[in-house]
C-alpha cells in the first residue's frame, strides 16, 4: 500500500465512516478494487503519480464496474495526505448516498399495506 492508502485505511478500517464496512484490495470480477464498500457498491480508487500513464486503462475499467452497478471515486494521493478527514468525510456522504433503503416491511411484519384499499 503507498502511503496515502495507509493513511486513508486507517480511516475507513475503524468504522468512523459510521457503519460503514470497507475491504482494502478488494477483487471485483477481474478487478482489484484500492478500497470498496460492498452493501453501498463504492469503490476508492487513490491515484498517485503513475495515474497519468495508465488514464486510459483506468477510464475503461471505471466504466466496466460501473456497467456493473459500482460506483466509482478517485482521490489523489496528495488529497488524501493533505486532508485526509475531508476525504473520509466526502467518502461517508457519497455512501450515504447510495445506502439502500430498508425494505417494506420490515422483515416478518407480515403484508404490505401500501396497495391495500381501505
Amino acid at each position: 500500500m503507498t502511503k496515502a492508502e495507509v493513511f486513508l485505511w486507517q480511516e475507513l478500517r475503524r468504522r468512523r465512516l459510521d457503519a460503514f464496512r470497507f475491504r482494502r484490495q478488494h477483487p471485483i470480477g477481474v478487478f482489484i478494487a484500492d478500497f470498496a464498500c460492498v452493501a453501498t457498491k463504492v469503490v476508492i480508487e487513490i491515484d498517485g503519480m503513475s495515474h497519468e500513464q495508465t488514464r486510459a486503462q483506468d477510464e475503461q475499467r471505471q466504466k466496466m464496474l460501473e456497467a456493473t452497478g459500482w460506483q466509482v471515486v478517485r482521490y489523489s494521493n496528495e488529497d488524501v495526505l493533505q486532508c485526509v478527514g475531508s476525504v473520509a468525510g466526502d467518502i461517508d456522504r457519497v455512501c450515504r448516498r447510495r445506502q439502500q433503503p430498508p425494505p417494506y416491511p420490515p422483515p416478518g411484519t407480515g403484508e404490505d399495506t401500501r396497495f391495500l384499499t381501505p
